[in-house]
């Protein structure tokens, strides 16, 4: 079954929570990659450079908005025990999962950027390009695409221009 598209209270809690799963996601995909080893292992390291740079950029949005968060230590390891639970997914498996739940965060992440003021749009923008940008990788990789992590390393591409 797919992940359906959360609805936010307000902007404040719908960037934090964005926030913190991008914090959370760099030590679970990191994990995940420790466990998995292989060609997962590499695309996870992709992943996990992908969630550190986009909660770089996010960082900022949660300072000028003055909104609260977690500590980084508590959401590392949340992502890491997230990753534990995990452990008996197989890469194709995995894939699936990305193909159908990140849709969901798309949604989430653009309606983010939507109602957010044209200061924080750009930011927002490179978020819902992240999230984009793993799901376009998991379908190439389920069709087998040779470069399949052409979008991953575009990503990170624009993420450095910001």
């Amino acid at each position: 079954m797919s992940a359906k598209p959360r609805k936010f209270s307000d902007f404040a809690t719908a960037l934090k929570t964005a926030y913190e799963e991008e914090v959370s996601g760099e030590a679970f995909f990191a994990a995940l990659g420790q466990h998995m080893g292989g060609r997962a292992a590499e695309v996870l390291t992709i992943f996990s450079e992908i969630e550190h740079v986009t909660a770089l950029a996010v960082a900022p949005l949660i300072r000028r908005h003055d909104i609260a968060h977690r500590s980084r230590a508590e959401l590392v390891a949340e992502g890491k025990d997230e990753a534990a639970g995990l452990n008996s997914v197989e890469w194709a498996d995995f894939l699936a999962r990305v193909v159908s739940d990140y849709p969901a965060y798309v949604h989430e992440f653009e309606t983010l950027r939507d109602s957010a003021g044209s200061e924080d749009r750009t930011v927002l923008q490179l978020l819902v390009e992240h999230e984009v940008a793993m799901l376009d990788f998991a379908r190439l990789e389920v069709a087998g695409t040779p470069d399949a992590t052409a979008p991953l390393r575009a990503f990170l591409a624009r993420a450095a221009a910001v």
